[in-house]
């Protein structure tokens, strides 16, 4: 079935659903325009009124054009950006911090600012989060040319949370780039969007990525717009989610003028800087804009097209495509993968031996290996802590993980193997780390697998 959010407080201009976000059951809309500067609705989905809010935001500092209402939100820690706020300066903009799971969710725990904060920076027009990092945009900023744009990194867990970890500067700057338009974050990989990027055609558009974890974390991986035209606007949405990166070029013309494209990357591939394949749009016609709104959510994939005419002009549709966006040929094994280590994906199936090693391909990737090369050895050491077995996998894209326990491996006895007997100690982007629920001190024997299968 289908929820419908209407507007709780339907006013002209209030421009409910500008910004929407979702961590988990929680679902959160922006309505930078209603009265005030701006409202924030937060619902819950499991509630048993889910299209009711249950907890409506107002702009902290009240004034006529805030446009209090990018949002982003990652479990208790919900992000919203003013970037029309004047506090500092004349449209400088700022960004509150809520805790959904605090005392007073609707009052800010903090407020963050751009350091050196000047008129028209626009600092929060776009905002991302990950656990505790916060992105934020700062498009109107003039660092290396007027309105070149900038980005800046919060750590909310750290000793000053309202400090930036990293200042993101645009690496090429020229006027209007629009760099920053669109960030996205997920683990230490932080994107940013440069729309008007001008390198290779006016307004072509460009993709940063910077990976806060590296030796280099301010040295982006750049990702030029494959077919550059004038105005394409490449970047101009920007989604990731683990190493899958979603692009989004709203006014390319490769079918019709302003029809619109989207390009997956897979980050961790040889190649990350070459999409892994294209999405074009299904039903094309001029003025589509497909790719100006983005969603990754498991397996699916959801691509705004805001100037869709059907069944009126500008309706607008939403495009989903799934359930393996990655996997065209749903093999399980992700197709960018597959062609890291050859030629095609068809002649190469998941319970295939390449490199007769013993290892099928599903789990070569599943462990990170090279499937034409033989390899060896334990891919998931035990260890013992705690007293208890304990099994530590890293993850790889492509691939889901289930330890199971179980305390005898007797042939011919029924299948013992079982998760519910295990606990799960870790599970993040990059690590499982499971542990046996019986003392090894206590039992005569007791082993443990893990069971793999293909992801999207």
């Amino acid at each position: 079935s289908v929820l419908t959010l209407t507007n709780p407080i339907p006013t002209a201009l209030a421009t409910f659903g500008r910004s929407v976000a979702m961590s988990g059951a929680r679902v959160v809309v922006g309505a930078p325009g209603t009265s005030g500067g701006g409202n924030v609705f937060v619902y819950d989905l499991n509630n048993a009124t889910p299209a009711t809010p249950v907890l409506t935001i107002a702009n902290p500092g009240p004034a006529s054009g805030d446009s209090f209402g990018s949002v982003a939100v990652s479990g208790r820690w919900l992000v919203v950006g003013a970037p029309a706020d004047d506090t500092l300066a004349s449209n400088a903009g700022s960004v509150y911090v809520y805790d959904l799971d605090g005392v007073d969710p609707a009052v800010p725990v903090m407020t963050l600012n751009k350091p050196g904060a000047v008129a028209s920076d626009s600092f929060g027009n776009a905002v991302a989060i990950f656990g505790t990092l916060v992105v934020t945009s700062a498009t109107g900023d003039d660092t290396g040319a007027s309105n070149a744009g900038s980005a800046y990194v919060f750590d909310l867990a750290g000793s000053t949370p309202t400090v930036p970890v990293a200042i993101l500067n645009n690496p090429t700057p020229v006027s209007n780039d629009g760099f920053s338009n669109a960030v996205a974050i997920s683990g230490m990989q932080v994107v940013i969007g440069a729309s008007g990027d001008d390198t290779f055609a006016s307004n072509a558009g460009s993709v940063y990525v910077y990976d806060l974890g590296s030796t280099t974390p301010l040295v982006p991986l750049t990702l030029s717009n494959p077919f550059p035209a004038a105005n394409d606007g490449f970047g101009s949405a920007v989604k990731i989610a683990g190493t899958r990166l979603v692009v989004g070029a709203a006014s390319d013309d490769l079918a019709a003028v302003n029809v619109g494209s989207v390009y997956v990357y897979e980050l961790a591939s040889a190649s990350p800087e070459v999409p892994a394949f294209t999405l074009s749009n299904p039903a094309p016609s001029a003025g589509d804009f497909f790719g100006a709104s983005l969603a990754v959510e498991g397996g699916m994939l959801i691509i705004g097209a805001s100037g869709k005419d059907t069944p009126a002009y500008d309706a607008g549709a939403a495009y989903v495509f799934g359930p393996h966006p990655l996997d065209q040929d749903s093999d399980g094994m992700r197709d960018a993968w597959e062609l890291t280590w050859w030629p095609g994906t068809a002649s190469h199936g998941p319970l295939d031996d390449d490199d007769h090693d013993g290892l099928v391909n599903l789990l070569e990737m599943a462990f990170g290996l090279n499937p034409t090369v033989p390899n060896g050895g334990n891919l998931t050491p035990l260890t013992q802590e705690g007293g208890y077995l304990t099994m530590t996998i890293i993850k790889h894209p492509g691939a889901a993980y289930e330890v199971q326990s179980a305390g005898t491996l007797t042939p011919g006895q029924p299948e013992s193997f079982s998760a519910t007997t295990t606990t799960i100690l870790l599970d993040d982007t990059t690590t499982l780390k499971v542990h046996d629920n019986t003392p090894a001190s206590t039992a005569t024997a007791r082993f443990m697998r893990v069971r793999v299968t293909g992801a999207p």
